[in-house]
């Protein structure tokens, strides 16, 4: 976000380019599932009609340190999504067996605000979102059950109007699957 006169925040035109983009973040999981990190995720979703070659992307946060790389062989369907997680199978627990997940991530996100960034086999950026914990960023995905949903896939990815609580269920969030807010 950029800042208006008056200190208004006032979103960038960042609207993802690439085919692939973050659809939703499970940052901060309720404390009901268990070890904060197991039920944590980034799903990614692929816009285009055509499958999509994730082989080689790069998951990273806001420390360079930080990075998981998508094995050789991933590809998401045209339309399709998948969710990267520490560890697939405790996530297929909860949301079943047909979950695209790829586990390994090695690193934990942020409770309290981080930025998520992918990048391409080039290692160039495709999508970014920096989200927060706090107000105006909706704090029921804060460990509140829901997770963070990009509202709009078109749309900017600075504007934190552009991402939702998932709605209420019987599992927190929508992995794997279209948002609901979308």
């Amino acid at each position: 976000l950029a800042s208006a006169p008056g200190g208004i925040l006032r979103p960038t035109d960042l609207a993802p380019r690439g085919d692939v983009v973050l659809s939703e973040i499970q940052y901060n999981p309720p404390s009901s599932l268990g070890s904060d990190g197991l039920y944590e995720y980034v799903e990614i979703h692929n816009r285009s009609p055509q499958a999509a070659d994730v082989s080689g992307w790069r998951l990273k946060d806001q420390d360079d340190e930080h990075g998981f790389r998508l094995p050789d062989g991933t590809s998401i369907p045209p339309g399709g999504y998948l969710v990267l997680a520490r560890d697939a199978e405790t996530l297929r627990s909860v949301y079943g067996d047909a979950l695209p997940v790829v586990g390994g991530v090695d690193f934990p996100l942020a409770n309290g605000g981080d930025t998520v960034r992918l990048l391409n086999a080039r290692g160039e950026l495709a999508d970014r979102v920096e989200y927060d914990d706090d107000p105006p960023w909706p704090v029921e995905a804060d460990g509140g059950g829901a997770s963070l949903e990009r509202v709009s896939l078109e749309d900017d990815i600075t504007d934190f109007t552009n991402f939702a609580p998932s709605l209420a269920g019987d599992r927190p969030g929508t992995p794997g699957a279209a948002n609901s807010r979308a």
